[in-house]
């Protein structure tokens, strides 16, 4: 998953991103999910936005663990949506 998180970081320099995941099914354990949020705040410095659509229940608590764990108050949002045009219309909020 660093693989990916620095792809992202380095390719795609956006402070606002989209991560559709509704067709991945997820099953990390919590220091999974706690060292890929700890390794993403070193890639995305600047102030950004994530909006993250998943469809199934794993999936989404595991996100919502994600979500939790990469939040920096000023720094960077995270969101778990359910419904992509949700997670869009937050994203431009």
């Amino acid at each position: 998953m660093k693989l990916i998180i620095n792809e992202v970081a380095e390719s795609y320099p956006f402070e606002k991103r989209l991560w559709d995941m509704s067709e991945v099914k997820i099953k990390f354990t919590t220091g999974q999910i706690n060292a890929m949020a700890a390794h993403g705040k070193t890639k995305f410095i600047k102030p950004n936005k994530l909006a993250i659509y998943v469809v199934d229940d794993l999936s989404f608590g595991q996100m919502r663990q994600f979500e939790v764990y990469r939040e920096e108050e000023g720094k960077s949002e995270s969101r778990v949506f359910r419904n992509e045009q949700n997670a869009i219309e937050w994203l431009n909020s």
